[in-house]
């Protein structure tokens, strides 16, 4: 290994942390919820109090930290995703969908993932009551490019890349397609399985997050019914997580590992696995989204600097050729 190559490797392992997978901080960390009526705001980690608005919209939905620090939100109203700056709030890239060519119907996109491969993934509602995900690259403003060519499985509602590289895919009610679990290739877009439907406890299923484990946790917003349901890779059912009332947006992890999600109404909900219980963990929002936790730029400059010292240490011992 040459001394560039494990300096890249030491930075990213402390400061790169995929979405689909719990985060585990190095140093001090940010949380950054999306608010429908308000946009993108910064909580305070401890007491999940709103601190300031980073980037002002309506009709914000997903988020995602992409591999080039800047912060992918789904802007449900405009049809198209914006990529923000989160410390300055400053707009750097907007992106567009084609749409199918065959319909005269916009192309609206729903929710976000970057593969292995650094690719933005978006699923995208594209004709009437079916979507598609759409693939975009680092530097594209507008994409035209299917993930797969068919409609797979009606409606894409959720999607994320597990450990294992495939992408996992939630479908809502959409003709005869509904309430589905399907895991594609994540290098040809194939359907490889269908790996649950409402007979293993998916209920009109809308978002999904992926533990490093491989376990699988989707929410299920039901008839009246809400519950948080778990699976293996293979798509056995673990654990249902009843939830009391309102909605199931954005699910993910906080830094100490519990589940949060937003209720679509004024709360962050929070479940606790150690004492299985549900608490509010930050209130104030017009329409909570999602919640994500990134590291503050003085984490990833420690973190280089921790990377430089290393590869002087194994220097020094003769390891670097």
């Amino acid at each position: 290994m040459t001394r560039f190559s494990l300096v890249l490797a030491s930075l990213a392992l402390a400061c790169c942390c995929a979405s689909a997978y719990a985060f585990v901080p190095t140093a001090d960390y940010t949380l950054l919820a999306s608010d429908y009526s308000r946009g993108l705001v910064k909580v305070d980690p401890v007491s999940g109090e709103i601190i300031s608005t980073v980037f002002a919209a309506s009709g914000i939905s997903d988020i995602e930290r992409g591999p080039d620090g800047l912060i992918y939100l789904s802007n449900y109203p405009q049809r198209v995703v914006q990529a923000v700056n989160p410390f300055t709030g400053a707009l750097v890239r907007t992106i567009t969908f084609a749409g199918d060519p065959q319909y005269s119907y916009p192309a609206t996109p729903t929710d976000l993932a970057f593969g292995p491969d650094g690719r933005l993934y978006v699923s995208v509602t594209d004709v009437p009551f079916f979507g598609n995900i759409y693939v975009v690259g680092p530097n594209d403003t507008h994409s035209t490019q299917h993930f797969t060519p068919t409609l797979f499985t009606g409606l894409p509602s959720g999607i994320e890349f597990g450990p294992d590289g495939n992408l996992y895919v939630l479908s809502e009610s959409s003709g005869n397609f509904y309430n589905r679990l399907d895991r594609l290739n994540g290098v040809t877009g194939v359907v490889e399985a269908m790996l649950a439907d409402q007979t293993e406890g998916l209920s009109l299923p809308t978002r999904l997050t992926i533990a490093a484990d491989g376990t699988i946790f989707v929410g299920n917003q039901g008839w009246g019914n809400r519950a948080i349901t778990s699976y293996t890779m293979n798509g056995d059912l673990l654990q249902t997580i009843p939830v009391a009332s309102g909605g199931l947006n954005g699910l993910t992890f906080l830094p100490d590992g519990d589940l949060v999600w937003g209720d679509g109404g004024a709360n962050f909900m929070r479940y606790d696995f150690a004492t299985q219980t549900t608490s509010v963990f930050s209130t104030g929002y017009g329409s909570a989204q999602k919640m994500i936790a990134i590291p503050e730029p003085a984490s990833c400059g420690l973190a280089l600097l921790a990377a430089l010292a290393l590869v002087k240490r194994s220097r020094s011992a003769g390891v670097i050729k």
